[in-house]
């Protein structure tokens, strides 16, 4: 997800993502704005998209996608 603050911990996103659904990892990159949410299921990451895409969290509307790989 992406249009984070910079100062948002891996914890509070965690917080935010879990009533979606099991968890496996969250990752953020230090001052970034943006973070990785993988969930033990596929679904789950589709209702994340559904539920939280555009959501205001913290004065930001959240981007919530699945990830794309890089293209060089």
């Amino acid at each position: 997800m992406g249009n984070l603050k910079w100062d948002i911990t891996a914890k509070e996103l965690r917080r935010l993502f879990e009533p979606i659904g099991e968890i496996e990892d969250v990752y953020m990159p230090r001052d970034k704005g943006f973070g990785f949410v993988t969930f033990d299921r596929k679904s789950d990451g589709e209702a994340a998209i559904r539920e939280l895409h555009r959501t205001q969290y913290q004065g930001k509307a959240l981007i919530v996608e699945f990830a794309q790989p890089r293209r060089f």
